[in-house]
């Protein structure tokens, strides 16, 4: 008898926060005698992360030339709209390739993490259940994407949700498929998993979800060690890159970083010029535990194990969903935020962790009563929601 075949998905975003839960689920899946086949936007950034064992890796289907946002991101719709979402003959198209990809896996259940073709491409064909965090997963049950800064429906982008909506029916309907009432019905698929604490859930006031945590190992909590150690998880394309890294590499105090994007050039005149740099990414519970400072994008992940760590952090924001997450941290008194027009502040931030004891006192607090916290098992609720996705009718 063959075994069930699940095919997991990766569309929108980069990096490894979206790699590594794939993999660390792709693990638990293997357990259970799943099948898997996994289609990433950087399949061969995946193919260093998952293991051979796992399954196949082959490329995933996106839109490669992002359209020009309209201003600042307000709600899902305007993801939607950067992707090409607001052109049927770039929408249909990518849409295909998602349909075409389905046939040739032919699974027998989607795992999508931040994947919305792919639950366009899978409507009434094939069951779907979504991965990721409360930004990547929005509310299904509105009558339109809520705005990320909203308090009620009067804050809503109408416009832009009405526009993508239009072009949404009209791929649905160019494939045959029913059209929806409203667009966040997109979103409604046989299963939703949200690894996310409720407070960095940008919809957390209206989230009918049940939030299941921190998905992948959290760090153990250690006292500070009595240097200054600073560690950087950084993007080489970070607009302020250049000068971070001056920064940090003519800093008299210990430090180390890891960079995703750089080129063997950038990595060899940067450790020539005395920055230490790891050539490939350690696990979180490696290196935020012999650290004193955090600095790095925002990224959910690393947020929440810096956060469960007890380790202060100054996040360098570059898109709004780590603008969201850093002013939530900053509030618990964790973290500074540092945009990219101020960037030249970062060595007086970095030297406020010596200066200010409060700031540490208050990471070591909200460590522990993380840790003191009830919170359902990550892994068992996705387990039980893939079961329970196996069991419910394909959405028309």
């Amino acid at each position: 008898m063959s075994r069930p075949r699940i095919l997991l998905t990766w569309e929108l975003g980069e990096g490894l926060g979206h790699i590594r839960p794939m993999a660390f689920l792709g693990h638990q899946l293997i357990d259970q005698g799943y099948e898997l086949v996994f289609a990433c936007r950087q399949p061969l950034l995946a193919a260093r992360e998952i293991h051979p064992s796992l399954g196949k890796v082959i490329a995933a289907p996106y839109q490669h030339r992002p359209h020009l946002s309209l201003g600042d991101i307000r709600n899902y719709a305007s993801i939607l709209q950067i992707q090409g979402y607001s052109d049927e003959t770039e929408l249909i198209p990518l849409v295909r390739a998602w349909r075409d990809t389905i046939d040739l896996v032919k699974p027998d259940l989607i795992i999508a993490d931040h994947s919305p073709s792919v639950l366009l491409a899978a409507r009434g064909h094939t069951r779907v259940v979504q991965i990721g965090t409360g930004f990547t997963i929005p509310p299904c049950q509105t009558r339109r994407f809520p705005d990320l800064n909203w308090n009620d429906e009067t804050a809503l982008a109408p416009a832009a949700d009405a526009r993508i909506l239009h072009m949404v029916n009209r791929a649905l309907s160019h494939f045959g498929d029913a059209e929806l009432d409203a667009l966040p019905e997109m979103m409604d698929t046989a299963g939703r998993c949200v690894f996310s604490l409720p407070e960095l859930d940008p919809y957390r006031k209206f989230r009918e979800d049940i939030l299941l945590g921190p998905l992948e190992p959290l760090p153990r909590l250690s006292l500070y060690p009595p240097d200054l150690r600073v560690f950087a998880y950084l993007s080489a394309e970070y607009s302020e890159f250049d000068t971070v890294a001056r920064i940090l590499t003519a800093a008299s105090y210990e430090r180390s970083a890891y960079v995703r994007g750089l080129t063997d050039v950038q990595t060899v005149l940067l450790e020539t010029a005395g920055l230490p740099l790891a050539r490939s990414a350690a696990p979180l519970t490696e290196v935020l535990p012999p650290s004193s400072l955090i600095i790095h994008h925002g990224g959910l992940a690393t947020t929440q194990a810096a956060l469960f760590a007890g380790r202060p952090q100054i996040i360098l924001p570059q898109h709004n969903e780590a603008r969201h997450t850093a002013n939530v941290v900053s509030e618990l008194g964790v973290s500074l935020t540092i945009e990219p027009n101020e960037i030249r502040a970062l060595p007086d931030a970095i030297q406020s962790y010596l200066s200010n004891r409060n700031w540490r006192e208050a990471a070591m607090a909200c460590a522990r009563s993380l840790r003191a916290r009830e919170m359902p098992d990550p892994v068992e609720g996705f387990l039980a929601t893939v079961l329970k996705a196996f069991a419910k009718p394909v959405l028309a």
